[in-house]
């Protein structure tokens, strides 16, 4: 499914399960297939709502750059294109600092939060990191792909992507 922000952007979303909504917003160069096996886990507790952030996916890739406040309007046009009250949020990385703005900029959308394997604010000067880390990012180029399988990779144990190859490739 679509829904096109206020903004004009076209965000693609999909909708698994039944029960309480949860809201999935996926980490930089992710597209909503990174939380399949999760949705599938929970499909019988929740109806996950997974999203394809803009610029990942099958979503708009606007000419940036996109702030976190516009990932938390996006999610906040998607809820409210699913479902008719809050959901929970579960964020992870980038989807994280999304999912703190969305709760902060739309408390009423917001039922409980959940954070994966992100910070408590995406300002990297808030987090001691300054300019360098935004250097490092900015010069990390590549094919989203290419760029989710090293963050992928950098997420499992050492030799995971060897030795279990074929779960590595399904992540």
């Amino acid at each position: 499914m679509r829904v096109v922000t206020p903004s004009g952007v076209s965000i693609h979303w999909e909708v698994r399960g039944a029960g309480p909504p949860l809201l999935v917003l996926p980490g930089l160069a992710l597209d909503l297939y990174a939380f399949c096996d999760l949705a599938r886990d929970l499909e019988g507790r929740f109806t996950c709502l997974l999203v394809d952030q803009r610029g990942a996916g099958e979503s708009d890739a606007p000419r940036g750059p996109y702030s976190v406040g516009d990932l938390a309007a996006d999610a906040a046009a998607v809820l409210e294109a699913a479902f008719a009250g809050p959901a929970f949020v579960m964020g992870h990385s980038l989807g994280g600092f999304a999912a703190i703005d969305l709760a902060l900029g739309f408390p009423g959308a917001v039922r409980g939060l959940l954070l994966v394997s992100t910070a408590g604010s995406g300002d990297p000067e808030k987090l001691g990191q300054g300019e360098e880390v935004r250097a490092a990012l900015f010069r990390r180029r590549g094919r989203p792909e290419e760029i989710a399988r090293g963050n992928i990779a950098a997420c499992l144990p050492p030799g995971f992507a060897r030795d279990r190859a074929e779960e590595f490739e399904r992540f």
